[in-house]
C-alpha cells in the first residue's frame, strides 16, 4: 500500500516527466532581459543550440515510446501522449529559429 504523497510510478508519469524536460528546454530558448544584457551572442547561440537539442531529443523518446507501445496502451495513455507529442512538437517549432 503507497504512503498518500508517495509518486507513483506509471506509464503517464514517465512520459508526463519526459514532456516536461523538453518543455523546459524548450523554454530557455527564450531570451530574457538578462540573457541579452549579460551573455555574448555567440554563447546565447549555442546555448539555445543545445537547449533545443535536447528538446528535440526528449520529443524523439516520446516518439520512440509511442511507437514501441504501440497496441499495448490503453485509450487514456495513448491520448496523453499524443497531445504531449504534438503540442511540444508545435512549441519546438515556434522555438527553433531555423
Amino acid at each position: 500500500m503507497s504512503e498518500p504523497n508517495e509518486l507513483e510510478a506509471s506509464f503517464n508519469s514517465l512520459v508526463t516527466a519526459i514532456a516536461a524536460q523538453a518543455a523546459l528546454a524548450i523554454e530557455d530558448t527564450k531570451p530574457t532581459s538578462s540573457s541579452i544584457t549579460s551573455q555574448t551572442t555567440s554563447s546565447t547561440t549555442s546555448s539555445i543550440s543545445a537547449n533545443l537539442a535536447l528538446a528535440k531529443f526528449n520529443i524523439d523518446l516520446l516518439l520512440m515510446l509511442l511507437d514501441k507501445t504501440q497496441g499495448n496502451l490503453n485509450d487514456q495513455e495513448k491520448e496523453l501522449l499524443l497531445t504531449l507529442i504534438r503540442d511540444l512538437q508545435a512549441k519546438y517549432l515556434l522555438s527553433n529559429p531555423k
